[in-house]
């Protein structure tokens, strides 16, 4: 049986990817986690001090899986794609047909802290750079390595009564509730609960 994380529902991961050897890309990784699809949905930036500088921004879409390699030891397979983001007005007809400019395999513990990786990624001028075992480590950029948007941290903000966190978790959940219907019936509660809370002051 596959001992899989304890986190469950969906939550944010945020990471630095990187190589000990100076001047190399550096790999900033947002992603939004959903378990029970076992997607993964978000942006990177690579950085590398050259000159020109380099800065490429890519919206990374992909899967994971859980992976035991003997008794009691699991990590997680994270393969994704990225494509250069796109601001495409409504209504505004079909957009353009991108190529990928990003492609990540990364080995992750089975409590989303940290890992290895290998990327590769498309410079300006066409060129495919690959990166091989890059260390992945969690980052305290907003708001922490690791972020649940429901179930637990909805049961949490709620019983404490705390009107500016209960009031963050609704608009965080909000935002994805086009991607994952499984957070409604929490979202609802936490609502109802804000609605107490407000009455009562």
């Amino acid at each position: 049986m596959i001992n899989t994380p304890s986190r469950t529902g969906l939550f944010l991961v945020n990471y630095d990817i990187g190589t000990p050897a100076i001047g190399s890309p550096n790999l900033t990784l947002s992603l939004t986690v959903n378990t029970v699809h076992k997607v993964v949905n978000g942006f990177g930036q690579i950085t590398q001090t050259v000159s020109p500088p380099l800065d490429l921004h890519t919206r990374v879409d992909g899967s994971f899986t859980y992976m035991t390699v003997m008794p009691d030891v699991t990590h997680i397979l994270v393969v994704a794609t990225g494509y250069p983001p796109v601001q495409w007005p409504p209504g505004g007809g079909v957009g353009p047909v991108l190529q990928p400019n990003f492609e990540l395999r990364m080995v992750l513990d089975k409590g989303w802290q940290g890992g290895t990786a290998s990327y590769s990624f498309v410079e300006a001028s066409g060129r495919r750079v690959e990166i091989e075992k890059a260390v992945v480590t969690s980052s305290g950029q907003r708001g922490g390595p690791i972020h649940t948007l429901y179930g637990p941290a909805m049961q949490e903000a709620a019983a404490s009564g705390d009107l500016a966190r209960m009031k963050q978790l609704a608009a965080q959940a909000e935002q994805h509730l086009s991607q994952s219907t499984e957070i409604q019936s929490a979202l609802a509660a936490l609502k109802a609960e804000i609605g107490r809370s407000e009455r009562a002051r």
